[in-house]
């Protein structure tokens, strides 16, 4: 029945001519309308049972690219649409009937390749490259391109190849998805071409499969920014691609147990996973959060010091089983039940600075704990 109302209402709709704009907005209102209804039941996103905190960048201009985006996602405010589904869902039902199914998605070794999902404005193409995935995490890839061939100009990039660039505006969003936490950055896998990658990364707050779903991403305004957090635009125009999400789980299961420490707090790890993009903890302190509230709408200093304290492991290490050995900076994302008197469980998810066989990994190393790969 549902399906023939849509099909009914799509076919009425082909007689009016709407610009792009104009779908959007309907699809928009729309999603508004339902939201109004089910504010009352979904407005408490992630605040009933514990916090939720976004992995954090510790360079000026990533700071300033980062922050309105990194506290939302902190208070929950931007989190409707991830907790609920709801927008999204709706949203993505009536973009498909205006524009068209998403682009089909290829797996090629674990990793999806989607086909022809690209979208052109403002002299650049953006090209969807690979998805790759667990139960718990996934890593989107895109590539843009200056139409007119030439490379991107005025670039300067960080100590570890993060690009000065950052979106006016950024949404990245899979349909159904309930809890959502993340982090994005540009760049350069071949500085011989004149294209530049964007990544994006998020951890789901519980596990699911998203194999089948459909990812939707729409960005505007590509900026520059200096040392200093000033912004420049760099290219004036909006991209939106659509495809399904694709690809094979290569997770690993760790043995837990074993007695750790966090920011001079004793606890125990409680689960370990193990994929080619993500590791994933769950431990628990022997000490209750505490976390002191901020100011109104803002994440004060004691609050995030504490918050860094249960959260941030430091450095984590990968011993492979040629004798190498992969270093991992944690940057603190995660979230946290904060009801027990006595003590806080963590759930976190540390993404690794580069894609790995997780079957050639021997140990992994961190607070204080080394942990087998079998």
């Amino acid at each position: 029945m549902m399906n023939e109302l849509f099909d009914d209402y799509a076919k009425g709709m082909g007689k009016y001519s709407l610009s792009e704009d104009q779908k959007d907005q309907m699809a928009r209102r729309l999603a508004d309308a339902v939201l109004a209804r089910e504010r009352d039941s979904a407005s408490a996103v992630g605040t009933a049972s514990g916090v939720t905190r976004p992995a954090t960048r510790r360079h000026a201009w990533w700071r300033a690219a980062a922050a309105a985006a990194a506290l939302t996602a902190a208070l929950g405010l931007g989190g409707v649409a991830y907790a609920t589904g709801t927008l999204t869902d709706v949203q993505g039902i009536f973009d498909d009937i205006f524009a068209g199914a998403p682009a089909a998605t290829e797996v090629v070794n674990k990793v999806g390749h989607p086909l022809d999902a690209t979208s052109s404005g403002g002299g650049i193409t953006v090209t969807a490259d690979a998805v790759i995935g667990d139960r718990s995490n996934y890593v989107v890839v895109l590539s843009l391109a200056k139409d007119d061939g030439t490379p991107f100009e005025g670039l300067s990039a960080t100590k570890d190849g993060k690009l000065n660039l950052m979106f006016g505006t950024e949404d990245v969003m899979v349909d159904g998805v309930r809890g959502a936490y993340g982090s994005s950055y540009f760049y350069d896998r071949d500085p011989s071409d004149n294209s530049i990658q964007f990544v994006r990364q998020i951890s789901l707050v519980d596990s699911q499969s998203l194999v089948g779903k459909t990812m939707r991403v729409s960005l505007g305004d590509l900026r520059l920014l200096d040392d200093l957090g000033s912004v420049s635009t760099l290219a004036d125009g909006s991209w939106k691609l659509k495809f399904k999400m694709d690809y094979e789980d290569s997770s690993i299961d760790l043995p837990a147990g074993q007695g750790i420490e966090v920011g001079g707090i004793k606890g125990q790890l409680k689960s370990a996973s193990l994929s080619s993009i993500a590791l994933k903890l769950g431990y628990e302190l022997d000490e209750a959060a505490n976390v002191p509230e901020g100011p109104s709408g803002r994440m004060g200093d004691q609050m995030s010091a504490r918050m860094d304290q249960l959260l941030d492991l430091g450095t984590v290490t990968l011993n492979m089983r040629d004798g190498t050995t992969v270093e991992v900076s944690d940057d603190g994302g995660g979230s946290f039940d904060g009801n027990s008197a006595t003590s806080t469980t963590v759930e976190k998810s540390i993404f690794l600075p580069q894609a790995i066989d997780p079957t050639q990994v021997e140990s992994v190393s961190l607070a204080g704990a080394t942990i087998p790969v079998t």
